[in-house]
């Protein structure tokens, strides 16, 4: 609801006090950008909420922009390197839940998307734009999202944690193997020089 907005406003006045300068008796502070992500919306749900300032000296106000998960697709996420957004993009198919959990092929549906999640993810570590620490942070995080949003779908719960862990278990020894090379060519090469 709209109290978010005080807290975002504690946020980043606290944030500006914190990196403000004191010149010559005046206080110069500057607010930050600040954005709110909503993992469920609604219709009526805006693209942005607004802050109004009144001082002696006249009226400020400015936009904090609204980030909905349910703009992005997979795809999006990636092409725009929003990793951030990875963990919560089962929000997305929270509405669908009952049938995946009443249907054998609506959840193989469900497997696909994580199948593709889980080949972007590997991608995006095998090409240099993440790292495998940082990847591994995605699915820890994806797997904690997932074990609340659907904790009474154990079919949901089942079928996208198979996914997520059996490939980040074969991926994680292979990228310390493929790292460990790395490092000992390296290592060679120094002491060659």
């Amino acid at each position: 609801d709209d109290t978010l907005l005080i807290r975002i406003f504690e946020y980043i006045t606290q944030e500006a006090l914190d990196s403000g300068k004191i010149l010559k008796h005046q206080l110069i502070v500057t607010i930050p950008n600040a954005a709110v992500l909503f993992l469920r919306t609604k219709k009526d749900t805006p693209d942005a909420m607004n802050i109004v300032i009144n001082t002696p000296g006249g009226s400020v106000n400015f936009d904090v922009p609204i980030m909905k998960v349910n703009s992005y697709s997979l795809t999006q996420i990636f092409d725009r390197d929003l990793y951030f957004l990875l963990p919560f993009y089962i929000f997305n198919l929270e509405k669908d839940f009952p049938q995946f959990e009443a249907s054998e092929k609506a959840l193989e549906s469900l497997k696909k998307v994580y199948v593709d999640f889980m080949d972007s993810l590997e991608k995006e570590v095998t090409e240099g734009h993440i790292s495998a620490y940082y990847r591994r942070t995605i699915l820890d995080m994806s797997k904690k999202v997932l074990e609340n949003i659907a904790a009474k779908y154990k079919n949901v719960q089942k079928g996208v944690s198979d996914i997520m862990g059996g490939r980040v278990l074969e991926h994680e020894g292979k990228t310390i193997y493929n790292a460990g090379i790395k490092e000992g060519i390296d290592v060679g090469e120094e002491r060659w020089r």
